[in-house]
């Protein structure tokens, strides 16, 4: 099919889940945790280079890929964030904007 023919998904587990190593559901700090996550990215830039690149995460994932593509839009095509966790982590603002957005482009 055609996704199949121009679509290449990669990703990773990050440490202490999936297959990683690491203390099972165990996050140190979110400065790690993103700093994984942009080693990651900067890896399959190197790999893929001229391809665009989006951004995909859920959940955690979705925090990691709100604070990545926030930092770096240069890298990416485009971001899907899908339920991303971020009440404790921004303000008001952005989870309401999220509300928003949802409501008008479900």
């Amino acid at each position: 099919t055609f996704l199949r023919k121009w679509i290449l998904k990669v990703g990773f587990d990050h440490r202490g889940f999936g297959q990683s190593e690491g203390t099972p559901g165990f996050v140190r700090d979110l400065k790690t945790h993103i700093s994984d996550c942009l080693h990651f990215v900067n890896r399959v830039r190197d790999l893929y280079q001229g391809v665009p690149i989006f951004c995909l995460g859920l959940s955690m994932g979705g925090l990691a890929s709100y604070y990545i593509s926030s930092m770096h839009p240069e890298y990416f095509k485009g971001a899907v964030l899908m339920a991303p966790a971020l009440m404790n982590q921004v303000g008001g603002f952005l989870v309401g904007a999220a509300k928003v957005l949802h409501k008008l482009l479900p």
